[in-house]
């Protein structure tokens, strides 16, 4: 359901890496584009950096495609995510699946490392709404960098 879930939309949308994404409160998310030495793997070489210096979690949010996501009432999605801390970063993910400002679903993966590492984790959702669903992933102050979130 996550639209440009490894950032790697350039030409597709108009140059546009964020695509589908957009910020979570006073944060500085921005996707590296090329970065041959600190991606994922070669064939994917954008990923997101999300420097959170506020005092309250802060991050980005997916729309999903067309009229966002859908979710079921107690139904279970299954959320994953290559993450590594930057600058010493050791901290959690907070993983939302919302509607409008209302978490209908809710997991944190924590102890993230410094190195990519993929991440799990099921989100059991307490709602049935079949559009205007967002996913949201935030973190307390701190960096770091994300990619392929589905």
């Amino acid at each position: 359901m996550v639209q440009n879930r490894s950032f790697e939309f350039t030409k597709l949308a108009a140059g546009n890496e964020k695509h589908a994404w957009s910020d979570v409160g006073d944060v500085k998310a921005e996707v590296i584009k090329d970065d041959k030495a600190g991606c994922l793997n070669a064939n994917n070489p954008n990923y997101i950096v999300i420097d959170n210096q506020s005092s309250k979690n802060a991050g980005i949010a997916n729309t999903g495609f067309l009229d966002g996501m859908a979710v079921n009432e107690g139904a279970s999605y299954k959320f994953s995510v290559y993450a590594k801390g930057l600058d010493g970063y050791t901290g959690s993910i907070n993983v939302d699946i919302m509607d409008g400002e209302t978490s209908v679903a809710s997991g944190n993966i924590s102890a993230v490392t410094g190195e990519w590492k993929k991440y799990g984790l099921t989100l059991k959702s307490l709602v049935t709404k079949y559009k205007d669903i967002s996913l949201r992933l935030t973190i307390p102050k701190g960096k770091i960098a994300l990619d392929m979130a589905a």
